[in-house]
């Protein structure tokens, strides 16, 4: 397969070959390159400026030996998502070397990651309106006049049934809406995958709207709908 068939939940701090060909010679000076060392073992995880990134741990000649400079304690480089995007991957399950030299640099990379936010990205139903080099941000419709239009919004934390998040990069003929309002949104499935809608939109609410608001909090803990259910997660 290639590396666009697969989900965020598929490869996030998990553990890919990819068939990186001519890519493996950037980490030529942390580690030996050979001409047929075409292969490269990633895991990955989100940088502090939120841009999805894969660690490199180790190169090799094959799918199966792939463990040159594993021993190694830092990494040997990185890759954005948009450099391996047509790129054959598989994905592997880790032995001990794996695990040992990248969970604790991982935990290190993303220590400062609000748990909240943590909490977001391992609920595979929003794998689907995902950015994909940006994991954080999402698609979320709004009903407007004329039926629902997706916009792009930043995700702060889950809140009861609620993924509550800000809006970005609207553009100037977007009518009412504005940039960093917040939003908070439910999901629900079309055609087999999930998407999100958006509940109530910005930062201030009528009192109405604010008890209708903490109504469907409640309502969400004592019927489980919305994220008030763990989605599919993987520990």
């Amino acid at each position: 397969m290639i590396f666009t068939d697969l989900d965020f939940r598929d490869y996030y701090h998990c553990y890919a070959v990819f068939e990186a060909d001519a890519l493996t010679e950037r980490l030529d000076g942390t580690v030996r390159i050979g001409i047929d060392d075409c292969f490269v073992l990633c895991s990955s995880y989100v940088a502090k400026n939120g841009q999805l990134t894969f660690n490199a741990l180790s190169v090799g000649r094959s799918w199966e030996k792939c463990d040159r400079g594993l021993a190694r304690k830092k990494m040997l480089g990185s890759y954005l998502p948009d450099e391996l995007e047509n790129i054959n991957v598989r994905l592997i399950r880790p032995d001990e070397r794996m695990i040992a030299k990248n969970q604790k640099w991982i935990e290190h990379m993303e220590s400062l990651t609000d748990p909240d936010l943590m909490e977001t990205r391992m609920d595979a139903r929003l794998d689907n309106v995902r950015d994909n080099c940006w994991p954080d941000h999402v698609k979320v419709g709004i009903l407007m006049e004329n039926g629902i239009h997706e916009y792009e919004m930043r995700i702060l934390r889950f809140n009861g049934p609620f993924v509550e998040g800000r809006l970005i990069d609207l553009k100037k003929n977007e009518g009412s809406l504005r940039d960093d309002e917040l939003v908070r949104a439910l999901p629900y499935m079309i055609s087999g995958e999930y998407r999100l809608l958006a509940v109530f939109v910005g930062d201030h609410l009528t009192n109405e709207q604010k008890t209708r608001y903490q109504q469907l909090i409640a309502e969400g803990s004592k019927a489980g709908f919305g994220f008030s259910v763990p989605g599919s997660m993987r520990s």
